[in-house]
């Protein structure tokens, strides 16, 4: 489907490109695409809204009817800077390196309502809080609510916001095998997890910050123990934890990727390694950048390097 859409784009002088940010593009010269929620959003944010140049994943995961999406958010909350470092593929901004693996979580949190979700305990609590909002004509619908994990308005599911797009469709499969693994175990075998509560999230905002600066080369500290060790053990420990889990859910080849991924790098690192190379053969930030992006356009569409 990327390579039809992409050799559409090309009779056009489109190029296709999956990533958390496009690394040349420019926020003054954004359109704003003409639909009448993004007009509210605008309207409501002035120039904030026209700086979210940015693209994200979302994956949605439907828990049994029975649990409250709110309890199981919390319970995930700790582990969303895992999900998050194995995604990471916005290096750049307007044309020069940014000095984070993932400056497009930078640029989102300018936006209300993004990031950890708050403290709220169960549906209940969330409930009023969405309605406090709403009675307050502060947003529409929940739909306004933009963590970076959320329970959704539209379907019945709790939907992981976290990740940057990712470049490579594998990549994109393993994280949300990753994601449907975890939620199952969280179900079934970790009633007593973590709550979210003010310790919880002061260690997962370090966390996530550490993953935001240096991806998978960030140590990971683990809320129970106090303990760090680098985030590439403790994911590689998840999904061994989560074999089993994977044989039920028909994912084992999707989750085993997970493990590729951790070898190859993500797509922010190679976008990192490819302009060092240039810069290093003496070429110019320009040339270098141009060079990133046809490495983008290659890897979105899966053709060979």
């Amino acid at each position: 489907m990327r390579a039809s859409v992409s050799a559409v784009g090309e009779k056009l002088g489109i190029g296709l490109l999956s990533a958390g940010t496009n690394p040349v593009a420019l926020w003054r010269e954004q359109k704003l695409t003409e639909k009448e929620r993004y007009g509210e959003i605008n309207r409501d944010l002035g120039m904030i809204g026209l700086r979210n140049l940015v693209c994200g994943m979302h994956v949605h995961v439907a828990p049994p009817a029975d649990v409250d999406r709110i309890w199981l958010m919390n319970r995930m909350l700790p582990r969303l800077p895992l999900l998050f470092a194995l995604s990471t593929s916005s290096p750049f901004w307007e044309g020069r390196p940014t000095g984070l693996v993932s400056y497009r979580l930078a640029a989102y949190r300018e936006l209300p309502r993004t990031g950890l979700p708050p403290a709220v305990s169960t549906q209940d609590e969330y409930d009023a809080y969405i309605g406090a909002l709403v009675g307050a004509n502060v947003i529409p619908d929940a739909s306004y609510v933009w963590w970076a994990i959320r329970p959704s308005l539209n379907y019945p599911t709790l939907e992981l916001r976290i990740s940057d797009a990712c470049t490579r469709v594998e990549d994109t499969a393993a994280i949300a095998a990753l994601y449907q693994c975890l939620l199952v175990m969280l179900v079934e075998e970790e009633e007593d997890a973590p709550v979210n509560g003010p310790y919880n999230r002061a260690i997962a905002e370090e966390n996530l910050w550490r993953v935001q600066r240096y991806g998978l080369a960030a140590p990971f500290i683990d809320c129970g123990t106090g303990s760090a060790l680098p985030i590439r053990e403790c994911i590689s420990a998840l999904v061994q934890k989560l074999e089993s889990f994977a044989i039920r859910l028909q994912c084992v080849d999707e989750l085993a990727h997970v493990n590729t991924l951790l070898d190859n790098g993500t797509s922010a690192e190679c976008q990192l390694e490819l302009l060092g190379k240039a810069i290093a053969r003496g070429e110019s930030l320009e040339a270098g950048m141009k060079e990133v992006v046809h490495w983008l356009m290659r890897e979105t569409e899966g053709r060979p390097s």
